[in-house]
């Protein structure tokens, strides 16, 4: 199972696609990515395989909260201020905005 980890060694910046469709499709301002990070994990969402993804501001997570892969997040989602997927075989993206995001 651990193979399919991605960013298991903690974040990364915004990949190239992520920006992209942010910007493009959710009309987020570039200045507002400038500084934010992601981790990602490959997984299935309705028997499709997808590359789970959140985003959050590295800023705001407290120092006793360090973020070392996806599932760091799971008991702060107050810091997620994005979270979806990325299916694998269409490149079809998913993304919400959650409550941190506004």
């Amino acid at each position: 199972m651990d193979s399919l980890w991605v960013g298991g060694t903690g974040s990364t910046n915004l990949p190239d696609w992520l920006y992209r469709h942010l910007v493009t499709i959710m009309k987020v301002p570039p200045e507002d990515l400038v500084r934010l990070k992601c981790v990602q994990q490959v997984n299935f969402v309705a028997m499709t395989p997808v590359r789970l993804i959140r985003i959050f501001d590295p800023i705001k997570v407290p120092l006793d909260t360090p973020i070392k892969d996806f599932a760091s997040l799971d008991m702060h989602p107050e810091l997620i201020l994005y979270e979806g997927y990325r299916e694998l075989k269409t490149n079809h993206i998913r993304l919400m905005r959650k409550a941190a995001a506004h």
